[in-house]
């Protein structure tokens, strides 16, 4: 959805001068933004500055209302889905970063349809240039780059969020005040049959919306499919973009609509476009006129043409998890629902008139008299006149006419859903029938009789009349009138009995044909009722779209089939079928979501200068991918933020380097399925250190069968093509430094029966460690007392014995894991001293001054640290009989190296001052043979890179027999120059008590500082201190009940008070 913005949109697009943008908790300054538009699409650029961690949020899409929802009428407190709203989700897709240094400058594309169809679906078709529409921002949080949380729509939901420095600031990214600027937009006139097949589309100008438009439609077109007439009939206007009609467009001469309405179309141009339909019916060949009787009658029922309609949804219906327009899950189920006309009725009556005569034969005897004189008789007298009689008999044909009138059915059409048949390929075979269920339309009775003599009965009467009369003539003979006798006759016939034909429907009787005398009763006035079939007649549900669909969006065509139930003379076909209107398309969208990370694991990197953009794994240690199968998806119903899993076919994980899960070994860079949220994997000791991108992915359920692995989208497939979303984790592998201990001290013979065994230089095997457990944690077996340093008490069989007297030499070794085995590789250890009273209290940093005889020369007063100490430079080879190195680490090693072992044990090099000491690689063994989860080293890993990948470094230490100790930064020399000179007996030495060696032990690769065995300033951030994992004992009690109390990396004690020189005097060498 989009449109072409002009300058008024300047306010639009400053909005997303905060799209996708990372804001810190403490701040909510905006950028300004570069923004032009260009046909229809908004162009913006901002610079931001890169952030991926702390706590953030960003902008990631807006709602639009006509309405503000922070002041005015409408004022809601800032919550624009109250009103009614479009939403635009920003996507990847219309972004494009151009990293500069520090900052990155982005710009985002936003299509013009993807504005169009969000107003459209807000019901904002009617926006035209110049309205005022008002934009406001939807958040997300984020934690260390991650989403942390759901979206944000609300003023109150995002300041609410997190402590913002001012949450006032948010008020900025609502009510942001447009000026809507249009694109020209198409206007297209389709014309298309009834049954929905296209017989052209026409493109018009396009026009800006609001523009009004004036289409006249086409009376008649040739069907090029066909190449048959058809007539317009019907028309509607359709929104272009989203496909769906218009509100109250639709006109219908069938259903009463002017012709004029019909083709005489006018609408303002709408957001996105508009198209105007035509339906046009086949055009039958004109029927010979009928002749109708005059003054005949009839009454006419036009059939009402049907709208059918219908709907694709999820299941449930009128609980529907998805919106199947937006977006459906293959696997989900679909329903189809259609309604139309429960029944199509169409009906003619014509009423008939006529008369008939009936004759009647009349005869009628008419009796005649009459008198004539006579002559007087003889005597001239009047003589009686002669009297005369005569009949005579009249015949004669009477037509009688009687007159009749009835109704008859003309025409009669009725018509029964047959079914509907719903086309689209989210359906099982792409489209589905729905057969009618429990559905009985109206019923109806006919008896159509189209002879006259089935609707009328003749008379039934004597067609012979016989009458009588007498006429007296007078003096002549009467003639016989000239009579008519119709009235005479007119009472022997009857009148007709007539009937009309029958036809009841829905219980109702429009004709019944019972006989009457002359007139059929007029038939009852009847309204077709168009109401439409329940929700149940035309539906199915548990519709399930299969699994390797295609993900896509999916047109609906559908037809509505009536079948004649009855008709008399009818006029259509045996079977009617329409157009289903309204149908929904289908998006088939199987969502799958990314978004893995590491547990936290730096509880075990011991590096300096950790990448902490990376996650950190340490050889020899576990770690776990969790990989979710929730996720935050695409903002429609049954999206949004949820779990994925049933869509999701497999997650899978390719690590960069050779990692085990369990016993099963994984070669690095392949792809390997997970079975569960969190995963276990090990990193064996030979995985090169270093920087990884481990690549993870979750197939779709859809993917495999679409041959779509490779169609991929970071975190989620928001984009339908897509069918496999990603993630990477950014790791940083480390090596280990663990295992510091003790197992020598040169104090012989009260150390000898500890650590050799009788008669014999051979090591017993028993050493102090740092602690009571082993460097991943694990309690070792151990009593307190045998673990560093060593206070009075911790002899194995010397009850007072512990602290070291000065002079004496302590041996020990500590392993390292990773690419420690090059010859630049070293361990540096800085000590540092400390002095504590006898009574273990009091602890200060000292320096302390020695006198030894090194260079050939006795050196007295040579400060620890100084330069010339410096050149009191010890060194050590690894064969000396003392080091007790095992043989099989010697030959491992020199075989490894392609020395012989003899050359290996004699090479001797500086390794210490007292306080800098370097363990270099004469001094180091390879000790890693078969280290693997199994035992067992895998085809294709080299086995001497094993066993060199585990290295054990031997050093030793002592302090000299003569020390003096001064608190730290204490100038002796300056002292000894005000004072004149130093005997030792000043007060300024510290004595009767305790120097504490303190180790601050480091690797060094490749010439960098590297791991640290206690990383002092990492570890308050949660990173390793192996001295504290290893269980080191801060407090201690001697054999006399005084407490000692430790700091990390106390390595010995020696006591001020005792030496090796004074053992010499008193009893010699050992």
């Amino acid at each position: 959805m989009k449109k072409n913005i002009s300058k008024k949109l300047l306010a639009f697009i400053l909005l997303f001068c905060y799209l996708f943008t990372s804001f810190d908790i403490s701040a909510l300054a905006a950028n300004v933004a570069d923004v032009k538009s260009e046909a229809g699409m908004i162009i913006f650029k901002t610079t931001d500055t890169k952030a991926t961690t702390g706590i953030r949020w960003k902008t990631v899409g807006f709602t639009i209302t006509r309405e503000r929802c922070m002041s005015g009428q409408y004022n809601n407190g800032g919550d624009p889905i109250k009103l009614n709203h479009a939403t635009i989700n920003l996507k990847p897709e219309w972004m494009e970063e151009d990293p500069k240094g520090d900052e990155i400058e982005v710009t985002f594309t936003i299509p013009k349809v993807i504005v169009s169809k969000a107003l459209l679906n807000a019901g904002f078709g009617e926006v035209r240039n110049n309205d005022i529409l008002y934009l406001h921002g939807i958040h997300q949080v984020t934690h260390d780059g991650k989403n942390y949380g759901g979206k944000k729509y609300t003023y109150s939901s995002i300041c609410n969020a997190e402590e913002w420095a001012n949450k006032d600031d948010f008020k900025d990214r609502f009510d942001i005040k447009v000026e809507y600027e249009g694109d020209k937009e198409p206007v297209q006139i389709e014309y298309k049959t009834s049954t929905g097949e296209i017989m052209a589309t026409l493109d018009r100008a396009a026009q800006y919306p609001g523009t009004d438009l004036n289409v006249r439609l086409d009376t008649d077109r040739i069907n090029p499919n066909d190449g048959k007439l058809y007539y317009l009939y019907k028309s509607y206007i359709d929104y272009l973009t989203i496909d769906k009609p218009i509100p109250n467009t639709g006109r219908n001469i069938l259903n009463g609509d002017p012709f004029a309405e019909v083709q005489e179309r006018a609408e303002k141009q709408r957001v996105g476009g508009v198209r105007f339909v035509a339906i046009m019916r086949l055009k039958k060949p004109i029927p010979e006129e009928e002749t109708e009787p005059e003054n005949s009658e009839r009454i006419v029922n036009e059939m009402i043409e049907p709208s059918p309609h219908g709907v694709i949804g999820a299941d449930y219906r009128n609980n529907e998890q998805f919106d199947a327009a937006d977006g459906i899950p293959t696997t989900e189920d679909l329903y189809v629902n259609a309604f139309s006309s429960n029944y199509l009725l169409g009906y003619k009556l014509a009423k008939t008139t006529g008369t008939k005569k009936y004759p009647v034969n009349v005869s009628k005897t008419w009796s005649l008299t009459w008198s004539t004189s006579n002559p007087p008789d003889a005597d001239g007298s009047p003589t009686p006149p002669t009297h005369h009689s005569a009949t005579e008999t009249v015949n004669k044909t009477v037509y009688v006419e009687r007159s009749y009138s009835y109704w008859q059915i003309g025409t009669l059409d009725y018509y029964g859903i047959n079914n509907a048949k719903i086309n689209n390929y989210a359906l099982p075979g792409g489209s589905i029938t729905l057969i009618p269920k429990g559905y009985a339309p109206p019923g109806i009775t006919q008896v159509h009789r189209p002879d006259l003599t089935d609707h009328i009965k003749d008379p039934v009467y004597n067609t012979s009349l016989s009458l009588s009369g007498s006429i007296s003539g007078g003096s002549s003979k009467p003639s016989v009138p000239n009579e008519s006798f119709a009235s005479q006759a007119d009472g022997v016939v009857p009148q007709i009995k007539v009937r009309n034909d029958k036809f009841i429907f829905d219980g109702k009787n429009i004709m019944t044909d019972q006989y009457v005398d002359t007139k059929a009763p007029s038939p009852v006035k009847f309204e077709i009722d168009t109401e439409e079939v329940n929700e149940n007649v035309l539906y199915e549900s548990a519709l399930t779209i299969d699994r390797d669909k295609t993900n896509g969006e999916y047109e609906t065509t559908g037809t509505m089939t009536y079948s004649r139930i009855t008709s008399v003379n009818p006029e259509f076909d045996e079977e009617l079928t329409y157009e289903i209107t309204g149908l929904n398309n289908v998006v088939i969208h199987t969502p799958t979501v990314c978004d893995a990370y590491i547990l936290p694991s730096k509880e075990y990197n011991q590096m300096l200068f950790p990448d902490k953009s990376a996650a950190p794994l340490v050889l020899d240690r576990y770690f776990n991918i969790n990989l979710p199968t929730e996720g935050e998806h695409r903002y429609i119903r049954g999206y949004e933020y949820g779990d994925y899993g049933k869509y999701i076919n497999r997650r899978q994980v390719k690590i960069p380097f050779d990692v085990y899960q369990g016993n099963n070994y994984i070669r690095a860079g392949t792809w390997h399925t997970l079975t569960s949220d969190i995963t276990t994997f090990y990193i064996p000791i030979w995985v090169d250190e270093g920087n990884y991108t481990i690549d993870l992915r979750s197939i779709s359920i859809n993917a495999d069968g679409n041959n779509a692995i490779e169609e991929t989208e970071n975190l989620a497939n928001l984009t339908l093509s897509n069918y496999v979303a990603t993630d990477t984790i950014n790791v940083q592998v480390s090596g280990r430094i663990y295992g510091l201990n003790l197992y020598d001290i040169s104090d012989y013979p009260i150390w000898k029966n500890a650590f050799r065994q009788p008669y014999s230089t051979i090591h017993t095997g028993f050493y102090y460690p740092v602690g009571m457990k082993d460097h991943n944690g694990n309690n070792r077996d151990i009593n307190s007392k045998f673990t560093l340093p060593l206070v009075n008490g911790n002899h194995p069989t010397i009850n007072n014995a512990g602290v070291l007297k000065t002079g004496y030499i302590t041996r020990f070794s500590l392993i390292t894991i990773g690419n420690m085995y090059d010859t630049n590789d070293y361990i540096k250890i800085s000590p540092k001293f400390y002095y504590i009273d006898q009574n273990g209290n009091n602890r200060q940093e000292v320096d302390i001054y020695y006198s030894e005889t090194f260079l050939d020369k006795k050196h007295s007063l040579i400060k620890m640290g100084s330069e010339k100490d410096q050149l009191n430079k010890k060194a050590l080879k690894l064969g000396e009989v003392y080091r007790s190195v095992p043989s099989a680490e010697i030959a491992t090693t020199a075989r490894i190296k392609g020395v012989t072992e003899k050359v290996l044990k004699g090479i001797k090099r500086n390794v210490f001052t007292f306080m800098n000491i370097i363990i270099p690689e004469n001094m180091r063994t390879y000790i890693g043979t078969n280290y693997s989860p199994t035992g067992i080293i895998p085809t294709g890993v080299d086995p001497d890179k094993v066993i060199k990948s585990k290295q054990r470094w031997y050093g030793e230490y002592y302090i000299p027999s003569e020390v003096h100790i001064v608190p730290k930064g204490f100038d002796v020399f300056r002292y000894a120059k005000e004072y004149g000179s130093i005997d030792y007996f000043e007060e300024i030495w510290l004595k009767d008590g305790y120097i504490i060696v303190n180790f601050d032990i480091e690797t060094i690769n490749d010439d960098t500082r590297y791991l640290s065995y206690i990383n002092p300033i990492n570890s308050i951030q949660g990173y390793c201190n192996m001295w504290n994992r290893e269980g080191f004992q801060y407090l201690k009690t001697d054999e006399k009940g005084r407490l000692f109390q430790f700091l990390d990396g106390d390595y010995i004690l020696y006591d001020t008070n005792q030496s090796a020189a004074i053992d010499y005097i008193s009893r010699g060498t050992h």
